[in-house]
This record gives C-alpha cells, sequence and structure tokens, in this order.
C-alpha cells in the first residue's frame, strides 16, 4: 500500500521509522523520531548510490544498517535504532547543515510566511 505525498504526516504519529535512501530523513529529523536504516539483498546489490548513502548514514548516526534479508530471530531492534535522545547531536548537526540555512530563526514555515506579509504589508503602508 502506497501513500503519496503523506510521507510528513505518517512520520509525524509513527513510533518508529525504516528507511532506505530517502528524503524522508530530512521529516524524520524535524519531528525527531526514531528510525532504523534498512536495506535488503535485492535492493542493495542494484542501486550503488542507495548502499553508499545508507553506509554513509549509518557512520554518521553511528548505527550499523540492518539488512532485512539477513533477518533471524536474535535481532536486537535496539542496535540499529536511532533516537533523537541517543545521537541528539547528530539530529541538531544534520537540520542545520542539510535542512536550515545556517543562521536563520528557528522559526516554522507559517510564522516565517506571517512574518513575512507583515513586512509586505507595513512596506506598502510606507508607500501610500
Amino acid at each position: 500500500m502506497a501513500f503519496k505525498s503523506y510521507t510528513d504526516i505518517l512520520i509525524k504519529n509513527s513510533k518508529l521509522v525504516l528507511i532506505e535512501m530517502s528524503t524522508s530523513l530530512n521529516w524524520i529529523i524535524l519531528w525527531r523520531k526514531p528510525f532504523v536504516i534498512a536495506t535488503s539483498d535485492s535492493y542493495r546489490h542494484k542501486d550503488i548510490e542507495a548502499k553508499t548513502i545508507n553506509e554513509l548514514w549509518s557512520a554518521y548516526f553511528n548505527r550499523p544498517v540492518l539488512n532485512m534479508s539477513e533477518l533471524t530471530g536474535n535481532i536486537k531492534i535496539e542496535d540499529y535504532c536511532i533516537t533523537y535522545e541517543s545521537r541528539c547531536e547528530a539530529y541538531e548537526e544534520y537540520q542545520e547543515l542539510l535542512i536550515k540555512n545556517s543562521g536563520t530563526p528557528q522559526m516554522l514555515s507559517y510564522e516565517i510566511i506571517l512574518d513575512l506579509v507583515e513586512k509586505i504589508h507595513l512596506r506598502n503602508d510606507e508607500v501610500e
């Protein structure tokens, strides 16, 4: 089942996210959700770019990639799980470097838009 254009809502309401080479990581970071970097043998051998990105994320967040093709009854999800509590500095740094422009205020998008509308309104008042 596919949920096109609902990624942000699905992640916001999730308890754990499985991710494989996706810009969805931005939503995970913004909502501070726990996640597991996952792959499978069938996908991993086809896409070198995905494998490389997953390995970079794995190194950055200091957790191994979970290969779904190698699952056994002995798996401990906490060995793979990345949480805000355990990696808050990495979450914050990722957000600052890759999602938010450095030096910009920590504001929600609607606050930015309202601020812009107010500035335009004030500028128009000055012209009149």
